[in-house]
This record gives C-alpha cells, structure tokens and sequence, in this order.
C-alpha cells in the first residue's frame, strides 16, 4: 500500500515498464514486480509529467515490499535490474 495522491500517469508508467521488460527479454514476474513498483511510485506524487516515478522511490517500494512478496525473488530481481540500470544506463540499451 502506498499513500496515494493522484492516479494520472500510473497506467503510463506500469505499461512503460511492461514494455521495457519484455524488450529485454526480462522474465514476466520480474517484469511485473517492476511495473506494480513504478505504477505505485507515480500514484505517490501530483499530476503527471516530472512528478511521475523516480528511481529512489521505486527502489525503496522494491526494497520495502511485504515478505511474502519478496519471497518469489522476483522483487529482488526488479531491484537488481533496476540498480543495473542507474549504474549503467547503456548496457541496458538494444
């Protein structure tokens, strides 16, 4: 459960990271475990544009998400990609 402030952009977002997983081949409950995180990160700002997800707030509902979530790895998974990315933007890149 996030706080939710506003809900403009969050299926944007959820379907930017679906797209992004399967362009690079990333397992689907990877994938998903990242979408739900990013959908969740924008409902948790105002209006859409710049107040979409950051990759702060996306790593730490990653990182504080309920232990039965956790326990499929595919959490742990999302988080790693994601760290992945910040670190190196291009080895991500097709």
């Amino acid at each position: 459960m996030v706080p939710v402030k506003d809900t403009v952009g969050c299926g944007d977002s959820f379907a930017a990271a679906i797209v992004w997983g399967y362009i690079h081949g990333h397992p689907v409950g990877t994938t998903l475990a990242l979408a739900n995180a990013v959908g969740a990160a924008t409902a948790m700002g105002q209006g859409a544009g710049r107040n979409v997800a950051n990759a702060d707030t996306v790593i730490h509902l990653l990182e504080s998400a309920p232990a039965s979530v956790q326990s499929t790895g595919d959490t742990s998974q999302a988080l790693s990609l994601l760290r992945q990315s910040i670190r190196s933007p291009e080895a991500l890149a097709m």
